[in-house]
């Protein structure tokens, strides 16, 4: 009888665990395009925010092959259903699939053939969330609500790809198709010497010697201490360059203490402008912006102004705004970024307004009071 007991114990709980398992993730959208998932037994996350992919879009992979392999990737004329389906139970930086950048000379490193995808259709692929788990377990949801893809989160270019539909029309690159097609994004020294190595018949072409010329010269001109020159150079690489060129101008400046480029609010701007984002140029844009306060420079001032929207950036300068501001401009500053940085809950921020009160410099002006109280 016990083991009949035991049996029957055992049966109700696979029941209930294969109830469990057949229990769907819940898939939801906000007002703001941003994903909330919910999975079964657990608690709801955000996973990231929807962006479409228009019709068109030229998407690149990099992989290795032999010249019999490239030219059946290229014959074939899409990837096949079959093969990412295995892909899609691999791993990768956000799961298994197929990955492709939105940047030619991306993962260049990755092969010696580039494969061309354009897209047939718009799709969605959803901006990852830092942290999130990618994986089968997911995909089906996904799939199910229309969503082809996932991007990388230390990246704005690169994404997976989980949808077959999205990969219909593919063809091997060639030199001539950098001829008629060429690159529009500055990238670095090493990126373009390699991606040029991919296509040595480039070397030739007009264009691409003067696009190297290019290059090595803002290269060398960001490093300069001719602040115009710096500015000038640190200026075009932000306007015109991929990711890797911009997050290399910015480690540029604070790793070789050259901060010419970064002595004119414009070009301030446009670091405080990538501290928005959750990716490796925003963790450098941060770096090189507390490194730049460190210094006895004019531009400080504006920094601190602009710095109380970002903890992490604010949490860096406490120690700078401590020693460089005076006590009713350093409480003004902590007083806004208590403001703005509420829904962060920021420890450091609130403890350093308890020390100033400690020590009698709590003195934040009449107006902060008054908006602030």
């Amino acid at each position: 009888m016990r083991s009949l007991k035991f049996i029957f114990m055992i049966l109700i709980l696979l029941s209930i665990a294969n109830a469990a398992m057949a229990q769907e993730y819940i898939f939801k959208v906000d007002n703001m395009n941003q994903v909330w998932i919910t999975p079964p037994g657990a608690s709801t996350f955000l996973a990231g925010t929807i962006e479409t992919i228009p019709k068109g879009t030229l998407l690149y992979h990099w992989g290795k092959a032999t010249p019999e392999q490239a030219k059946a990737w290229d014959e074939a004329g899409k990837i096949s259903p079959d093969l990412l389906e295995r892909l899609k139970q691999g791993q990768g930086f956000v799961g298994g699939g197929f990955y492709v950048s939105k940047d030619p000379t991306d993962s260049s490193s990755y092969g010696n053939v580039q494969v061309v995808v354009e897209l047939t259709k718009d799709i969605q692929v959803i901006k990852s969330e830092p942290g999130v788990t990618w994986g089968m377990r997911l995909w089906p949801t996904l799939e199910k609500n229309g969503i082809s893809g996932v991007g990388v989160t230390h990246t704005h270019t690169w994404m997976n790809i989980i949808d077959a539909e999205a990969l219909t029309k593919e063809f091997v690159a060639t030199s001539e198709f950098y001829k008629k097609n060429h690159l529009k994004q500055l990238t670095t020294r090493e990126r373009f010497t390699d991606f040029m190595s991919k296509f040595p018949e480039l070397e030739a072409d007009p264009f691409y010697q003067e696009f190297g010329q290019k290059i090595d010269k803002l290269a060398t001109d960001i490093m300069s201490t001719d602040r115009p020159a710096a500015i000038a150079a640190f200026t075009e690489v932000f306007e015109h360059g991929n990711d890797l060129s911009k997050t290399k101008a910015l480690s540029s400046t604070y790793m070789n203490q050259r901060y010419a480029a970064l002595s004119d609010k414009k070009t301030v701007d446009y670091a405080l402008k990538a501290l928005k984002g959750n990716n490796t140029l925003a963790q450098e844009a941060q770096y090189a912006l507390a490194y730049l306060v460190k210094q006895p420079r004019q531009i400080n001032n504006y920094v601190f102004a602009n710095a109380t929207k970002n903890l992490l950036l604010m949490t860096d300068l406490l120690a700078p705004m401590k020693h460089q501001l005076s006590s009713d401009r350093y409480s003004a500053l902590l007083q806004e970024a208590k403001y703005y940085l509420a829904k962060e809950n920021p420890y450091y921020i609130r403890k350093a307004i308890e020390d100033l009160k400690e020590k009698g410099r709590w003195n934040p002006p009449m107006m902060c009071e008054l908006v602030f109280r």
